[in-house]
């Protein structure tokens, strides 16, 4: 329930051994790195091996991005996509880059790659040409024509369809018809120009010029590799593009059956790759000579004994020196709670870590989640419906880490859902009242029912708004005793302390004024509210010298008290998602029932709407409800009391993306 405190642990190690204890802190998997040297020093002989490492991995993620989209393998992909992956141990990786040239097996991808770009490029070039030969279809002479001759010229240019009768018509009035032929492409469809080809003697080439300017001729570059017959050069370009058609199928079996064959293999690959270039950079953070590494670690207070015994075998061959962080220091944060509330700590990364000494919020704000997602969601089969999901994916697949915990945080908060679905009497809406098939179940619906929040929406808003004073009153609480732990005492009393003595007396106060509460708790609320407000007035301007400006700023700070009522109704947003989930539910009833009613089809469109219907409500509501459950506890509650600005533990361990690396002895 709190941030992990961590010591600064220093090793001087012989160079003989620094790798063996290198490899060791990293299957330990709980030491940070601390980085001894400057952006511009140099890192040592670990830094050729990094870039070694990295020029491997390069070619490991080269072919896994060329291959992967041809692999189909053998495994389940939905236990893929959730992470589950085929466990190894790390001897039987050691030495398996032996057993694959990956550099020469990444080589003959990358020149696949290229010709395969190649191919596509020609293919296009092909069909663009196959595509101005026929519409060129029906011109009559060899297109080598076109390049001219001693005495003649040709131009091949598009013209708008509208202006062939304009160039018809200077050419017949200003050409001598026998120095000078035309062809004009008959326009296909609804083309808005055509091809225009005009070969005449080259004593006109200045008239032909004018004339293609007034009429917009546009040029057209006839390929000069086409000298023959339309025809012929649409013959020659099929048989061209099918023998390229049919290197590009070599092509894609050879990669389709590489795929099948090294990815596993470059896989694992991958990953050994990883863990040793992350070592050798762990390695390079260090100070070294010719006989001696300094290298530096965060390791955290509950895990100094295993790492001092672990690494007891290299005791005369090292020394470690184990220290308090130093006061300029920022040691990187490890939240530890317990197993129920574990589900909860991705909420808290998701706005950011508290800083090193601060407030771990997630065991704070866990059962508040947790209980506005189930009044968000509000609906008990809805509710049934995300837990058996949750449970299912977790109990079928080997889920781990992130994933897990958010898949143990859906079933928690589905059962949330459930107790606040058999509260509320919502059960997929009101299916339960509409569907005669269901009205069994009507005695055991109201028997746990409390209230319906769309028929006395009044009594449901005050819940949600006093739970929100709840948490308000709980977020001040956890300032105070923060502040009071760190010794500002007087801060913890004049900011917090204050502002909960105002508000707990503001209310009953109220309460006793509208009659809810007696007359001596509303008298008593009376005096609190006077004490907390002098309180206020009194340690607000505590940091200012003048008199006056003391007590003008402790009145004006006052006023903050419209942010606290800002916060509480905040909160009737509980309410409102609440009513929006079962008022959804009652429309999609209502409409399923009215297609029931069509003879013969109604019944099935009906089943269907109600099951799509509901499954969308679902999809929708739940988002709602996690979105809005989390913006009370970033805005509304951590505002009271966290302070950020913490950076995430990054042990050095096994980073591994494509197996699981199975090690029984850290376990």
């Amino acid at each position: 329930m709190a941030i992990v405190e961590l010591k600064h642990v220093d090793l001087l190690v012989h160079s003989s051994v620094e790798n063996e204890v290198a490899a060791e802190i990293q299957r330990l998997s709980f030491c940070e790195p601390i980085s001894l040297i400057g952006e511009e020093e140099d890192r040592s002989s670990h830094a050729a091996k990094m870039r070694f490492y990295e020029e491997r991995l390069s070619d490991a993620r080269f072919v896994l991005r060329f291959l992967e989209p041809y692999y189909q393998g053998k495994e389940d992909k939905i236990a893929w996509l959730l992470g589950e992956r085929p466990k190894r141990r790390w001897e039987e990786l050691v030495g398996s880059e032996s057993q694959l040239a990956l550099q020469d097996l990444s080589q003959r991808l990358r020149s696949i790659e290229r010709r395969m770009a190649e191919l596509r490029s020609e293919l296009s070039n092909l069909q663009a040409q196959k595509t101005l030969l026929k519409r060129l279809s029906g011109f009559p002479y060899p297109l080598a024509i076109i390049s001219g001759t001693d005495t003649l010229s040709a131009q091949i240019g598009t013209i708008a369809v509208e202006e062939i009768q304009s160039l018809l018509d200077l050419l017949k009035s200003n050409l001598d018809p026998q120095k000078c032929e035309w062809f004009i492409a008959p326009p296909q469809g609804k083309d808005k120009d055509t091809l225009v080809v005009i070969i005449y003697l080259k004593d006109l080439d200045s008239s032909i010029a004018e004339i293609s300017e007034k009429c917009k001729l546009s040029s057209v570059e006839l390929p000069r590799e086409l000298k023959g017959k339309i025809e012929d050069e649409i013959r020659g370009i099929d048989e061209k593009e099918e023998r390229l058609l049919s290197e590009r199928e070599d092509l894609e079996l050879e990669i389709q059956n590489a795929a099948e064959r090294y990815i596993p293999a470059v896989r694992e690959l991958h990953d050994y790759y990883t863990t040793l270039k992350d070592r050798h950079q762990a390695l390079s953070e260090g100070k070294h000579s010719d006989q001696t590494s300094f290298l530096s670690f965060w390791v955290p207070l509950p895990c100094i004994d295993l790492f001092k015994q672990k690494l007891a075998r290299w005791s005369n061959m090292m020394e470690m020196g184990i220290y308090d962080p130093l006061p300029h220091e920022e040691p990187p944060i490890i939240l530890t709670n317990p197993r129920l509330i574990q589900p909860f700590e991705p909420l808290t990364t998701l706005y950011g870590l508290p800083a090193y000494g601060g407030v771990d919020p997630t065991p704070h704000m866990s059962p508040y989640f947790c209980l506005f997602f189930g009044f968000c969601l509000g609906d008990g089969v809805y509710g049934v419906a995300l837990a058996l999901l949750s449970a299912y994916l977790l109990l079928r697949y080997d889920v781990k880490g992130g994933l897990k915990r958010f898949l143990t945080l859906f079933l928690l908060c589905g059962l949330s859902s459930v107790a606040i679905g058999a509260l509320t009497g919502s059960w997929a809406g009101n299916a339960i009242d509409a569907f005669g098939i269901l009205r069994p179940l009507k005695p055991l619906k109201d028997a746990v029912m409390v209230g319906d929040p769309t028929s006395d929406p009044l009594s449901f808003l005050a819940v949600a708004l006093a739970l929100g004073i709840v948490q308000i009153l709980y977020g001040l609480s956890l300032a105070f005793a923060d502040a009071w732990r760190k010794g500002d005492r007087l801060g913890a009393v004049g900011d917090k302390g204050s502002w909960i003595v105002l508000i707990i007396g503001l209310l009953l106060w109220g309460g006793g004024a509208m009659g809810y509460l007696s007359g001596a708790l509303g008298n008593i609320g009376k005096l609190l509210a006077i004490v907390g407000a002098i309180t206020i007035v009194a340690t607000q301007g505590r940091t200012r010298k003048n008199p006056i400006a003391k007590t003008l700023v402790g009145l004006i700070s006052l006023y903050n008290i419209t942010s606290y009522l800002g916060d509480t109704l905040s909160y009737s947003r509980l309410l409102a998602l609440g009513m929006a989930s079962a008022v959804v539910g009652m429309i999609i009833n209502t409409l399923s029932g009215l297609l029931s009613g069509i003879p013969w089809v109604g019944p099935i469109l009906g089943v269907c709407l109600f099951i799509m219907g509901h499954i969308f409500s679902l999809a929708v509501n739940s988002l709602g409800a996690f979105v809005h459950s989390l913006r009370l506890q970033y805005v509304e509650f951590f505002s009271k009391f966290y302070s950020a600005g913490g950076r995430p533990f990054r042990p050095l361990c096994y980073e591994m993306r494509y197996i699981s690396l199975v090690d029984e002895e850290i376990k």
